[in-house]
Order: C-alpha cells, then sequence, then structure tokens
C-alpha cells in the first residue's frame, strides 16, 4: 500500500515537472516573440497590439510561479547555509526538518490565500481582453501546489536534512 502511494506520488512528481518544464518553455517563447513583435510594432510601425502586454503580463506572472516550483525541484534555490555547512550531522537533520516544516507552512498558506484572491477577482474582467482576472492570479496557487509535492517527494526520497540544500552546496 505504501509503495504504491510512493509510486504513485512519484509518478505525479514526474508529471508535473514535465508540466512546468513544457509551459515555462512555451510561456519563455511566446514572450520573446510577442515583445519583439509589439517592440516592432510600437517603434517602426508606430502602432503596437495593445493586447500584446495583458497576454505578456499574463505569461510572465505563470512563468515566476511554474519556475519557482521548478527550481525547488531541481534545488536550483538559493539559501543561506553557514550553519548547516558547520554543523554535524544530527544538527544538520534537525534544521532540515524544522526547514521543511516551514517551507510546508508558507507553502501551504500561500498556495491558499492565492486560491483565496483568484476566488476573489474571478468576476473581474481584464480591460482589453475581457478575460476573467482570476486566470492571471491562479499561476500562484498552482505553482505553490506544484513545490509542495516536490517537497514531498524529495523529503521522503532524500530526506529532509538535503531537500533544501541548494546544487551549490552539493559537495564533490
Amino acid at each position: 500500500m505504501v509503495s504504491a502511494l510512493m509510486a504513485a506520488l512519484r509518478r505525479l512528481d514526474d508529471l508535473i515537472a514535465i508540466v512546468e518544464s513544457v509551459l515555462i518553455t512555451i510561456l519563455c517563447a511566446c514572450l520573446a516573440v510577442m515583445l519583439f513583435t509589439n517592440v516592432l510594432l510600437r517603434y517602426v510601425f508606430r502602432s503596437p497590439f495593445a493586447w500584446i502586454e495583458e497576454i505578456v503580463v499574463a505569461a510572465f506572472v505563470w512563468m515566476i510561479f511554474l519556475g519557482v516550483s521548478a527550481c525547488v525541484r531541481s534545488h536550483q534555490h538559493l539559501r543561506i547555509d553557514i550553519v548547516p555547512r558547520y554543523a554535524g550531522p544530527r544538527l544538520k537533520l534537525v534544521l532540515g526538518v524544522v526547514s521543511v516544516g516551514l517551507l510546508m507552512a508558507i507553502l501551504v498558506a500561500v498556495a491558499y490565500f492565492g486560491y483565496q484572491y483568484a476566488a476573489f477577482v474571478a468576476g473581474n474582467r481584464t480591460p482589453i481582453l475581457g478575460i476573467s482576472a482570476a486566470w492571471l492570479y491562479v499561476g500562484l496557487p498552482l505553482g505553490m501546489a506544484f513545490a509542495a509535492v516536490h517537497v514531498i517527494r524529495q523529503t521522503i526520497d532524500e530526506g529532509p536534512a538535503v531537500v533544501l540544500q541548494s546544487v551549490l552546496e552539493q559537495e564533490d
């Protein structure tokens, strides 16, 4: 039973990583194309598309919050590591447990309040495209939920002492 749950968690985590990677790549490419196009239209033809700005803002917001989750999964985040660097194995474990617990509390809180805010603005429409403003903000709770799944998997697979370890700290 437990191994089946772990296998399902690993598959979910791997699927989330693929979705994050694909979406971030698409969003980054779209941002580049749209911004270049709008700059060209603005300065060469003196006639930019106003709707591009709304799409760029939404894509950038989504890319940031999906990127937070992707950084957590790949240990590409930054942390101040002076205490763990000089701590013994037992203290590293305690610090890891406390850090993972605090991180999970923050991720859950931000996901909850992000969802609440997205629900709050769901009735508002963007000025140009007229889509629900919730589409801009739902990337926040989704990114935090994805990050929480990554943290849970890493805690179980790697142990809490190394979950928040950055790639810069990895020993050779």
